[in-house]
């Protein structure tokens, strides 16, 4: 049995409905308690400028945490240098300006001195990859259609749908952001459409003429 196999791709966008912010709290001392309370002091304001912001503080989760001693070169021995420590934290919200720049100003202004990472992007990716995937199968057939055409055969049924091995390429907009105070944080944000790219390959018979 002769058979065709023939790819589709697509990419759809939506409109950024959502926010993804990462922070990166750090400290260091050469003393261990110093260290840690200045660590947990600074999350602990990260985590009150954000709810004063008028966000829930319950919703600030934990994405990665490092805690380790650091050593400086003397003559090629490692000496001692102090303890250094990372706390990297992660909200998600909708994609509001106003409360954007109410939880960036307040960050700005606070005491916490987090690195902040901006990452726009959809909430329902599921419902924009299924369009990216209906849109991929529609491609796929129409290129089957065309060759079908070009080389004078003609098609059976689909034998197999491959799907799901390939990437699935997301598109985001992503910022690092150095905060100095102000009330006018993301009050200009315009970010890009969020594009999903979706792969798949339809194998169809070649009914023999």
């Amino acid at each position: 049995m002769r058979v065709l196999r023939v790819e589709g791709r697509s990419e759809i966008s939506g409109e950024s409905d959502w926010v993804i912010l990462s922070f990166e709290v750090n400290a260091e001392s050469s003393n261990y308690a110093i260290c840690m309370q200045t660590l947990d002091s600074r999350t602990y304001h990260l985590k009150k400028n954000i709810e004063q912001a008028g966000l829930d503080a319950e919703q600030v989760k934990t994405s990665d945490y490092d805690l380790r001693i650091k050593y400086r070169d003397v003559d090629g021995e490692d000496i001692f240098a102090g303890f250094f420590a990372r706390h990297n934290l992660v909200i998600e919200f909708p994609m509001e300006r106003e409360l954007l720049s109410r939880v960036l100003g307040l960050i700005a202004g606070g005491q916490s001195s987090a690195e902040i990472n901006i990452r726009f992007s959809v909430r329902d990716k599921e419902a924009l990859r299924h369009q990216a995937m209906e849109e991929a199968v529609r491609t796929a057939r129409d290129n089957a259609e065309a060759l079908a055409r070009a080389a004078d055969i003609k098609l059976g049924p689909i034998l197999q749908i491959d799907y799901g091995t390939f990437d699935v390429h997301i598109k985001e907009q992503s910022y690092n952001m150095l905060l100095e105070p102000s009330a006018n944080y993301g009050a200009h944000f315009a970010p890009k459409k969020v594009t999903i790219g979706e792969t798949v390959h339809l194998t169809y018979e070649i009914i023999p003429s």
